[in-house]
């Protein structure tokens, strides 16, 4: 489960077998960088990416690119 794509984002990319790429990636103070090659956005990469302060990344998925905020998809980490 952990290692599933979040349903929100399944709902977005119109497709529950959706395997996004996450291609930049949001901080505050840095804005837009380039994400690690390969990461896909699943719940436990949106916790880990959440905990290290980025607050929004831009997906791709056939030919489609999308911005999701990570505060939307992921709890606070209290």
């Amino acid at each position: 489960m952990a290692d599933d794509v979040l349903p929100a984002v399944a709902r977005r990319l119109g497709s529950p077998n959706a395997k996004p790429r996450i291609i930049q990636v949001y901080k505050a103070g840095t804005g837009w960088t380039a994400s690690d090659a390969g990461l896909r956005l699943t719940a436990t990469s949106a916790r880990g990416l959440r905990a290290e302060g980025i607050t929004m990344v831009r997906v791709s998925w056939r030919l489609r690119s999308k911005e999701f905020s990570l505060r939307e998809l992921v709890p606070s980490p209290d």
